[in-house]
């Protein structure tokens, strides 16, 4: 079984990579890995982001909006535009397989009676 469920993973990865989902988002990173200033400043960006992600509530407000102008005009730029906005949607992409995976498991946290309860079968 285990084996089963390997190589059905194997074949959703292979289709995830045909797609052209998965082609954007390749071909916009390449596009910004082109210029090494650029995707380092990404890196620092995503740093950042988590950072202020894990803030303590009391500070999110006046942090995001720091956070905001400082990276305004960097987010403007269209090569991090499409990129991100790829990835954004790749990554969405997967977690909808992920959670429809969980919904129809009934591993997930629900109620009972909740649309997405299947008690578990």
């Amino acid at each position: 079984m285990e084996n089963r469920l390997d190589q059905t993973t194997e074949k959703i990865i292979q289709i995830i990579r045909e797609s052209e989902m998965f082609q954007a988002y390749v071909f916009h990173k390449e596009r910004l890995m082109k210029q090494p200033a650029l995707y380092q400043e990404l890196s620092v960006f995503r740093r950042e982001a988590h950072e202020l992600s894990e803030a303590p509530e009391s500070e999110i407000m006046d942090r995001t909006d720091a956070f905001r102008t400082k990276y305004a005009a960097f987010l403007e730029n269209p090569l991090v535009d499409d990129f991100l906005s790829s990835e954004m949607a790749l990554v969405r992409a997967v977690q909808k397989i992920s959670v429809s995976v969980i919904n129809e498991l009934g591993i997930g946290m629900t109620e009972p009676g909740d649309v997405t309860d299947n008690g578990g079968v």
